[in-house]
């Protein structure tokens, strides 16, 4: 069977384009991928990888020193690159740290090169300011203020902030936090307040779930509880879900909508 003729964006030549691409840095690659859905496709055809600069410079790991607080986090950076020219990151953080607004940031999330910061203000550490979304290899960010229909953190058990985003679909994230209530009056059912944040309305949603009757929980009577163990792809969010019995994952949309 003969293989579907690749087509090359505004006509060029395909073969022209790739040899052009793999010529150009990661980054500029990258936002060529947001020109048009030709030009997506055209880089991230497999057959094209190898030839185009990765777009994996490193990766940031956090240290938490076992004789300090746990909320104290220190962030270093590994290049993966070969190639000893330094990359202008700063694991410090400094573009967001020197400013006067900003106090202390507790690292929450990341996802697909965004990183999600907890913002809390040094006169209250166990409660949550603001969000912070901010992307190093830019050093663009963003404030998110928190949801205003939730009731404050230091009432709720727990809370987990997820932070959901794809640059191949859209230049905006998503924000899925979840606060953690208690049990029912049978101590069975865990509920818990969702609320969802879109970077293109502005704005909070928020919904009330019960994960026992919510698609293919229906019928799980056990106590269960969230975990940050998760993973976001193709516009989906999986969360896991720890029980008595057995754990289960969890799908939800960006707009936190259960998928199943």
């Amino acid at each position: 069977m003969d293989c579907p003729k690749r087509r090359a964006p505004a006509g060029l030549p395909y073969d022209d384009i790739v040899e052009i691409l793999a010529r150009l840095p990661a980054r500029s690659v990258c936002r060529f991928k947001c020109v048009a859905k030709a030009w997506r496709d055209l880089i991230d055809d497999p057959l094209n990888r190898k030839k185009l600069p990765q777009t994996l410079e490193g990766f940031f790991f956090i240290d938490k020193p076992n004789d300090v607080a746990s909320f104290v986090e220190h962030f270093d950076f590994i290049n993966l690159l070969p190639r000893s020219v330094p990359l202008d990151i700063d694991p410090r953080f400094p573009f967001l740290t020197k400013r006067p607004e900003i106090e202390d940031l507790l690292f929450a999330d990341s996802c697909n090169g965004l990183v999600l910061f907890d913002h809390v203000r040094k006169s209250n550490l166990f409660d949550i300011s603001s969000y912070i979304v901010c992307n190093p290899a830019t050093k663009q960010w963003e404030t998110v203020p928190t949801c205003s229909c939730c009731p404050p953190l230091r009432d709720c058990l727990d809370w987990y902030t997820f932070l959901a985003f794809d640059p191949a679909v859209s230049s905006h994230f998503h924000l899925i936090c979840f606060q953690e209530k208690g049990l029912d009056e049978e101590d069975e059912v865990l509920v818990l307040s969702m609320c969802a944040y879109s970077s293109e309305t502005g704005t909070w949603s928020q919904s009330q779930i019960n994960w026992n009757e919510q698609g293919q929980l229906e019928g799980w009577r056990h106590q269960c509880h969230l975990s940050y163990q998760h993973a976001f792809f193709n516009g989906i969010l999986h969360l896991l879900l720890f029980g008595f019995d057995h754990d289960q994952i969890v799908a939800l949309d960006v707009q936190g909508k259960t998928e199943g």
